[in-house]
């Protein structure tokens, strides 16, 4: 089972996901999930999303979804695809 900590931490890589300019619908799409229990489906959702469109992220945001995705025992072909979103450092 996963825990709350880990939902937590999804939450909030949803939020700042719409931050950075993910759409509502998709926001509240992946957060209905994990009020569902569905953290793996919520976690799926936001990283298609933000890669879909092509939304930029920060070299601290990828390590927050590898955090999550080795909370969840994922392997990285589940989420490496995200590093090309990566922006440059200032």
């Amino acid at each position: 089972m996963i825990g709350k900590s880990l939902n937590k931490k999804v939450y909030n890589l949803i939020s700042k996901c719409e931050s950075l300019g993910l759409t509502e619908k998709d926001c509240t799409e992946a957060r209905s999930l994990l009020e569902c229990n569905e953290v793996g489906l919520a976690f799926d959702t936001i990283l298609t999303q933000m890669y879909e469109y092509d939304i930029l992220i920060d070299s601290e945001l990828y390590r927050q979804i590898e955090a999550i995705a080795y909370g969840m025992s994922l392997n990285s072909e589940g989420y490496e695809f995200m590093s090309k979103l990566i922006r440059p450092a200032k």
